[in-house]
């Protein structure tokens, strides 16, 4: 009986430890997370360049690489950025996309008090820290170390937080997710996101052809990364977010300015 009675002792200070070793790195993300969100949130204005990536394995010869560029120029409520051919401009009443590709405008309110809100992927950290930390085992690098070379040390400032789905874990979206940040600047520097794409289960009637069966069934591993790069401090006058750089109103009408007078503008305001 004692012997028993030591056993589950060990196993619950076991199961505890482990418990509060878990929480320890769930906070630890959310902290590091929560300070260099402020960083956006509370620098007068910051430019910065922007890439996302999306590859896949390679599977019967078949691979996936397809990038979109863009930037960003935030300053406190107003912000301007751009997505392959989508522009976007939010200030203090409007927020404003404009889609090259279809001729097209979107006008709506103003969404967030702040355009850090909009910093890419920040949403997606978020629901990870605040509601599914609990499937994913989690590593946080804080503190920045030395890299030994042949000529001369040089120090590694990169941090890290990084989310591997538990073994056996079901409920994770993603197999994986890492965000590294400069931790001296505490700036984003990329997001990646890995996850399975299940196969679709195609029979010789719905997919006649053996290849694209064998193609189309067979799981793939997907990754979305975004880079950021060439951070800036530019301070641009706020004529720089004026809707009336895209639109005019007329009769509560909004109608595009000259250089986009073959566009259609849809009204979304409430």
């Amino acid at each position: 009986m004692k012997r028993l009675i030591t056993l589950l002792t060990v196993m619950v200070s076991m199961l505890l430890f482990n418990a509060a070793k878990a929480q320890t790195a769930a906070d630890t993300a959310r902290n590091t997370a929560i300070q260099f969100f402020k960083t956006y949130d509370s620098i007068p204005y910051i430019s910065f360049d922007v890439k996302y990536s999306y590859l896949s394995d390679t599977v019967y010869s078949n691979y996936t690489y397809e990038t979109v560029k863009g930037s960003y120029t935030m300053s406190g409520k107003k912000a301007k950025y751009s997505l392959g051919d989508v522009d976007y401009l939010q200030n203090d009443s409007f927020l404003i996309a404009v889609y090259h590709k279809d001729q097209m405008m979107v006008v709506s309110n103003a969404t967030v008090q702040n355009a850090g809100t909009y910093l890419p992927a920040r949403d997606g950290l978020d629901s990870l820290l605040q509601a599914y930390s609990d499937n994913y085992d989690i590593l946080v690098k804080t503190i920045s170390d030395t890299i030994p070379t042949s000529t001369e040390d040089s120090i590694n400032t990169t941090g890290y937080i990084l989310f591997t789905r538990k073994t056996g874990n079901t409920a994770a979206q993603f197999d994986r997710y890492l965000l590294e940040y400069d931790i001296e600047s505490n700036i984003i520097k990329k997001v990646e996101y890995q996850f399975t794409e299940p196969g679709q289960e195609l029979t010789s009637v719905d997919e006649p052809d053996a290849g694209q069966r064998l193609l189309k069934n067979a799981p793939r591993k997907r990754t979305l990364r975004i880079e950021y790069s060439n951070y800036r401090f530019d301070n641009f006058s706020d004529t720089v977010y004026s809707e009336n750089n895209l639109i005019w109103e007329e009769d509560g009408e909004y109608k595009p300015v000259e250089q986009y007078k073959y566009y259609k503008v849809y009204n979304a305001r409430n």
